[in-house]
């Protein structure tokens, strides 16, 4: 084994150290080594390889898109962490293998389209560079989100022209920031396409495609769920239920919403100098704290600001609205397969978030510092 084989296998052992405190992954591996699971190893083997793919990969995201609010690996192992909290444990046990295959892959992979290859973003960056945003017709997509927002391409060219590079930089790479948040779910199906078509495998059903689809899901509408396949005929009598898969996605990508993904420390490094862009780092420092269980959502804030408070708010109004979408389509999944399709997928989403205790700080008297 020479030096770098060494240093790749460290950093293996750190990504399945993380991995084994999943109750997602004890549970698939327990079911694995199960004699009744002929592809065990296929899977785990799998599990290792995309886990320590998407480590590697979410590492560029920061480099693009400095001023958003974190979408690194701590992300992904949060994502991972949240979907077992969503899942009761009488359903998880449940759960066939191939589920639990696709929910974890997609824990790793759903946001694997925040980061562009280099050539991408500098073609973005070049039709920045002047208000017409002429470049390649290979680039139309972004050459049309740009022509949409005019004010943003004159600012740019403005700025440019007075001698106010840093200016108009932090607006073209807001800008570019932007396009890659908006069209991640599209780029994430591209790089499955490039880097894993036909090694998405359980038993020798490819799943490359339906991976695919539950990732682009997540930055989908909801209701879009139900045009995916309810009964997914992974092996004899094993079957995944993709509408379940993509519903605990996605709200389990919404929920991680605390400071952990606006670290002081790196909050105050990078500069963050975008008035949006603070907005939202603000407004996830100063979550607290969280309840998530099948049955209760409720966030804890202790708000320096009214605005924040109000931001903060505004986002539970979010999640609240993806929570009836995804029980109106637990509620509605049918199939003909599987009639009616088994009671562990219909989940008691609560109707809301509790937000009894988000409110302003308190000072040392105890009184809050606004009204």
């Amino acid at each position: 084994m020479t030096l770098n084989d060494k240093a790749h296998d460290d950093w293996r052992d750190e990504t399945q150290l993380r991995l084994r405190q999943s109750k997602l992954f004890t549970t698939i591996r327990d079911k694995c080594s199960s004699t009744d699971e002929p592809s065990g190893a296929q899977v785990m083997a799998l599990l290792d390889d995309v886990a320590y793919y998407a480590v590697q990969r979410t590492k560029l995201v920061l480099r693009h898109m400095r001023e958003f609010t974190l979408h690194d690996s701590d992300h992904l192992f949060r994502v991972l962490n949240l979907m077992e909290r969503l899942i009761p444990s009488t359903s998880l046990a449940q759960l066939s293998v191939a589920e639990l295959l696709l929910l974890i892959l997609s824990a790793f992979l759903h946001d694997i389209g925040m980061s562009p290859a280099e050539s991408e973003v500098e073609a973005w960056i070049k039709a920045c560079d002047t208000a017409d945003a002429r470049v390649d017709e290979t680039d139309d997509l972004f050459v049309q989100f740009a022509k949409a927002r005019p004010d943003r391409l004159e600012e740019i060219a403005r700025l440019f022209a007075c001698g106010r590079q840093s200016e108009a930089r932090l607006i073209q790479d807001y800008l570019v920031a932007e396009y890659i948040r908006l069209t991640h779910g599209e780029r994430c199906r591209n790089t499955l396409a490039n880097d894993w078509n036909k090694k998405i495998v359980y038993r020798d059903i490819d799943l490359t495609a339906d991976l695919a689809s539950v990732c682009f899901s997540h930055t989908d509408n909801a209701l879009a769920l139900l045009d995916l396949d309810t009964s997914l005929v992974c092996g004899p009598e094993t079957f995944a239920c993709l509408p379940f898969v993509g519903v605990i996605l996605r709200l389990a990508d919404l929920l991680d919403f605390d400071a952990k993904r606006t670290p002081s420390v790196l909050f105050a490094h990078l500069g963050i100098r975008h008035p949006v862009s603070l907005r939202e780092w603000q407004k996830h420092r100063q979550v607290a704290s969280w309840l998530i269980s099948p049955n209760t959502i409720a966030f804890t804030a202790r708000c320096e600001h009214p605005a924040i408070e109000a931001a903060i708010r505004g986002f539970c109004d979010i999640i609240d609205k993806e929570l009836i979408a995804c029980n109106s389509v637990l509620q509605h999944m049918s199939d003909t397969l599987r009639c009616p399709l088994p009671s562990h997928y219909r989940l008691s989403l609560p109707p809301q978030v509790v937000r009894d205790k988000i409110g302003p700080s308190k000072d040392v008297r105890g009184k809050t510092i606004y009204r």
